[in-house]
């Protein structure tokens, strides 16, 4: 843990609060609200401020399983905010839908109708919570961030951030954090499980906490505690961490994932084992632990088992590299409007297949480099296989669709690219390449270096079961996947032509759609003579 400058902390003056308010649910109903170890050494932490009482934290991410009391707390700290701010304070509670944001809401109102706050002049209606002593207002905020413009905020309590993955639920988030300035001890808290894709709002906020080098495991590692004092930011995570994430039938994990005393551990062995049990939603909900969706392409793991070797010691991650001049196999697939672009290259390196990748888009707000103008101009493509690639390794193919990038593939063959092969999307070839693909991710044949659009593609993959088997497709509209496409082709590619028999010797397979060798091109053949 990193030294921590000496400050103080309204953490017990909260605490005291909480004491005014009466739980209204549950086996406590009607007991005074009497806040947990675990939810004190948060308060005590969150409510830090320094010697002219300004708060140190402006952002914190609470991760926490389900059932453990923290949307309760949540509301709580919306009625503090409510009723000890003295500007009229505005306090908002949001989440991916308003029916899910009304939950800590309906907290807050039951906890003033239960009595204890009347004489502080707070009151409910079906729609606000007001403070007459204070002037403010508490209300819960449209999950539509585009109406959302010019607030002045208090304090943003978001709850279930996983569930932000839509643009205009990011846009909330955004409304709500670059309002913050308006007022002096202002803050957002971020309440939530874990979700099933890295590639959103709470999943680059996990990933980048986790790097914070202010950094304090407790627990066994299920409770990881991020700090970064600078930027007023604590992130505070209960839940089985990656690295125990085959040991997490383990019941002394449970324990100390949930934090809660009322949490029963043979309760959740009956939810995990009965009827209806499912792996997925208990390691998710139970555990807070990052999962595969349902429906997802890649089983939760594969892809980052993939990437860079971690260092136990601390060190730069290990990450397999293409050698300069190496032998590449090219993939690329085309999306002309509102979509993306993708250029994959695969490399034998011992036994890993190397893939890197380089994304185009039209989207401003999507990952890669953007290309105005509303559609995809394919002359950036061209220009990075021929000037990019091609100076730095041999490129002994390049696969490609001839209804997207027919024209394309001529040019690149008029400047010395012999061999270009057509993979139509609805061919067997092509089907081929897919499983191949997710065969070698599986097997960690694959071999990545984190890029986080390429990872960002292959989240947003999803299976459908059809009647001619399964078939790859975007988990939502509006996500890429050309990246993946690109690089299955790619891959497959390089696979098929690099396969190595149990002697060591490569062995090379009958390709009916591989170009006849030219005796004479020493870049391009991909015969066994030259390879």
């Amino acid at each position: 843990m990193a030294d921590v400058a000496p400050t103080l902390s309204y953490g017990p003056r909260v605490e005291r609060f909480f004491q005014v308010l009466k739980h209204t649910k549950g086996p406590a109903a009607g007991r005074p609200f009497v806040l947990e170890p675990w939810q004190r050494e948060f308060v005590d932490e969150f409510y830090r401020v320094d010697a002219n009482g300004k708060r140190i934290y402006r952002l914190a991410v609470l991760g926490i399983p389900r059932g453990n009391g923290k949307s309760p707390l949540a509301a709580g700290f919306g009625l503090y905010e409510l009723l000890t701010q003295r500007d009229s304070p505005d306090i908002f509670c949001a989440a991916g839908s308003k029916d899910q944001a009304q939950l800590v809401q309906d907290f807050a109102r039951a906890f003033v109708d239960s009595g204890g706050l009347s004489a502080a002049g707070v009151k409910t209606s079906r729609r606000v919570i007001t403070c007459d002593r204070t002037h403010g207002v508490m209300r819960v905020i449209s999950s539509s961030g585009s109406l959302q413009h010019g607030l002045s905020v208090s304090a943003a309590i978001v709850d279930e951030l996983h569930a932000f993955m839509q643009e205009s639920q990011e846009e909330v988030w955004d409304v709500l954090w670059t309002a913050l300035h308006k007022r002096r001890n202002s803050f957002a808290l971020a309440i939530t499980t874990a979700g099933f894709n890295k590639a959103t709002l709470l999943g680059r906020m996990y990933d980048q906490a986790l790097l914070l080098p202010d950094a304090e495991d407790r627990h066994g590692g299920c409770l990881r505690i991020r700090r970064d004092l600078e930027n007023g930011v604590l992130f505070w995570w209960y839940g089985v961490p990656e690295q125990l994430e085959n040991d997490w039938l383990n019941e002394e994990l449970w324990r100390a994932s949930n934090p809660a005393s009322w949490i029963d551990v043979d309760e959740l062995r009956k939810q995990l084992f009965g009827l209806g049990g499912d792996e997925l939603g208990f390691k998710r909900l139970h555990l807070n632990m990052w999962t595969a969706s349902r429906d997802a392409w890649l089983p939760h793991g594969v892809w980052r088992a993939c990437g860079p070797e971690i260092d136990p010691d601390g060190g730069s991650p290990e990450i397999l590299k293409i050698p300069k001049g190496a032998d590449i196999w090219v993939g690329v697939d085309v999306g002309w409007y509102h979509d993306s672009t993708a250029v994959s290259w695969a490399a034998r390196v011992g036994d890993r297949i190397v893939l890197r990748s380089k994304v185009w888009t039209v989207d401003p707000d999507s990952p890669g480099e953007y290309v105005p103008g509303g559609k995809m101009r394919l002359e950036p493509v061209e220009k990075f296989i021929l000037e990019r690639l091609k100076k730095q390794f041999r490129i002994k193919e390049v696969a490609y669709d001839p209804d997207y990038f027919g024209r394309s593939a001529e040019e690149l063959e008029r400047n010395g690219i012999r061999h270009t092969v057509e993979m139509r999307p609805s061919s067997g070839p092509t089907a081929a390449a897919w499983q191949a693909f997710y065969q070698g991710a599986c097997e960690k044949v694959i071999s990545h270096n984190g890029d986080p659009v390429l990872a960002a593609h292959v989240n947003a993959c999803a299976v459908q079961m059809t009647l001619n088997g399964p078939r790859v497709r975007k988990a939502k509209a509006t996500q890429r996947i050309d990246a993946v496409a690109a690089g299955s082709l790619a891959y497959a590619r390089c696979e098929l032509n690099t396969r190595r028999s149990g002697s060591g010797q490569r062995v090379w397979w009958f390709d009916p759609f591989a170009a006849p060798a030219d005796p004479g091109d020493t870049s391009g053949d991909s015969s066994p003579e030259k390879g």
